[in-house]
């Protein structure tokens, strides 16, 4: 354990909407000031790892809804390790069936294969290295039926206008 590690995260989020498509970019920076013991020394893992997303939605005719989604994670360091870049892009349609009662999603995650998990972690006495390639990439149908929908019974006339009055 570390006595402090001192660190700074910025981050910018764009979501305008354009007609049928609502694009989400996002940026994020994580800088660290952080020495480490390693080897009776003191190892600086000073350094910035950045987050880039691009998410899109588009809502299609006939009530479906498409996703693409893409995400990079830069190599870098955070805390005592020293990470990979990773990168993915994600896709999944949406549509709700039987008045809202039924909802089907039809998802295919990181399509292209590309992300990892890479880290190499910095102790007093060793180094832990772990590099790995999961079958992240896969396919997925998602179906949900609401049982016993409830409709409210709020109508939206006279919450609160004695409490008003009062005052």
């Amino acid at each position: 354990n570390a006595d402090r590690r001192n660190g700074v995260t910025a981050s910018l989020v764009c979501a305008p909407h354009y007609g049928i498509w609502k694009p989400q970019w996002m940026a994020v920076a994580q800088t660290q000031w952080f020495d480490v013991e390693y080897r009776e020394e003191n190892k600086k893992m000073d350094g910035t790892i950045f987050h880039l997303s691009w998410n899109n939605a588009f809502e299609l005719p006939c009530g479906y809804l498409l996703r693409i989604d893409g995400n990079y994670n830069s190599q870098g360091k955070m805390q005592n390790n020293k990470i990979g870049a990773s990168s993915s892009m994600d896709v999944s349609l949406f549509k709700s069936f039987c008045k809202g009662r039924l909802d089907i999603l039809l998802e295919g995650n990181d399509l292209f294969h590309t992300q990892r998990d890479k880290c190499l972690q910095y102790n007093p006495w060793t180094d832990l290295q772990r590099t790995t390639k999961d079958n992240t990439r896969g396919v997925k149908l998602t179906a949900h039926y609401h049982f016993n929908m409830k409709k409210s019974k709020y109508k939206g006339t006279g919450a609160g206008q004695s409490e008003m009055r009062r005052f």
